[in-house]
C-alpha cells in the first residue's frame, strides 16, 4: 500500500465521521460544501464531496450543517382546540 492510498482512506474516514453526525436529518443529500478555490456550491454525493476536497489539496474545505432546501410544502400548520368540561 502506497502513503497517498492510505492518506485518502483516513481523509474518508474522517468525513464518513463528521457526515454521521447528520444521521437523524431526513436527507443527506443535497449539500453545500465550499472550498478555498472554487467557492461555495452543491453537492449530491460523497464522491462528489471527496473529489472536490482533493481537487483543492484538502485546504479550507467546509461542509453546511443542513442539507438544502429542495421543497417547500407550505408552513405545517396544527390546530389545537382545548376545551373546558
Amino acid at each position: 500500500m502506497n502513503s497517498s492510498f492510505v492518506i485518502e482512506i483516513s481523509i474518508e474516514d474522517n468525513i464518513d465521521f463528521i457526515l454521521s453526525h447528520f444521521k437523524d436529518q431526513l436527507q443527506l443529500y443535497p449539500r453545500k460544501i465550499m472550498v478555498s478555490d472554487f467557492g461555495k456550491f452543491s453537492i449530491s454525493n460523497k464522491i462528489d464531496l471527496l473529489s472536490t476536497y482533493k481537487r483543492s489539496n484538502f485546504i479550507d474545505c467546509k461542509i453546511n450543517a443542513y442539507p438544502e432546501f429542495v421543497q417547500y410544502k407550505g408552513i405545517n400548520r396544527i390546530s389545537c382546540v382545548i376545551s373546558r368540561s
